[in-house]
């Protein structure tokens, strides 16, 4: 189905109390092309698979991030607009991918109990993993990288004045 995309710090945390405990806008705008990229033809999109939490995390006013189709998985909200779509469970959002013509690529985009699913299912052919310097006391932490996974690619990219280092994993 996709990619998974997540940023991590040096000890796999990913959040605390709900929030990204860094601000690096270079790094935010790089996830936003990535994700934004045109993997299909005309008239095509991605899309990004999330938890609830992860929803509720970002900025009102940036829900639903622009120019994706966004699959919120929830058991308990309802969200109308006309960019978003709510499942409740994984396999529904991976079923709803595919029924939808218009995404060229989806991507698993968090929260951690999402990532820890989607590893272990045999949908995600690619890891795109961030990691910023330094350690920020998180409480939410990104899954092991299951053995199953190649390190194919690594950069090193200086954002805001911050060296934030790129991995990209293939599955076997």
């Amino acid at each position: 189905v996709g990619s998974e995309m997540c940023i991590r710090d040096r000890s796999r945390g990913m959040g605390k109390n709900n929030t990204i405990p860094w601000y690096i806008p270079g790094e935010l705008r790089w996830v936003g092309k990535v994700t934004r990229a045109p993997y299909g033809g005309a008239g095509q999109r991605n899309a990004l698979i999330m938890g609830r939490k992860t929803w509720e995390s970002l900025p009102e006013s940036r829900r639903p991030l622009p120019d994706r189709l966004t699959i919120v998985i929830s058991r308990t909200i309802t969200i109308e607009h006309k960019d978003v779509i709510v499942v409740d469970s994984l396999e529904e959002a991976f079923l709803e991918v595919v029924k939808q013509d218009e995404i060229a690529k989806a991507f698993v985009f968090g929260g951690a109990s999402i990532y820890e699913q989607a590893l272990k299912s045999d949908k995600v052919d690619e890891l795109l993993v961030s990691v910023v310097p330094g350690h920020y006391d998180a409480d939410i932490f990104f899954p092991q990288i299951p053995k199953g996974y190649t390190l194919k690619s690594q950069h090193e990219f200086i954002f805001d004045g911050v060296s934030v280092k790129h991995f990209k994993y293939k599955l076997n």
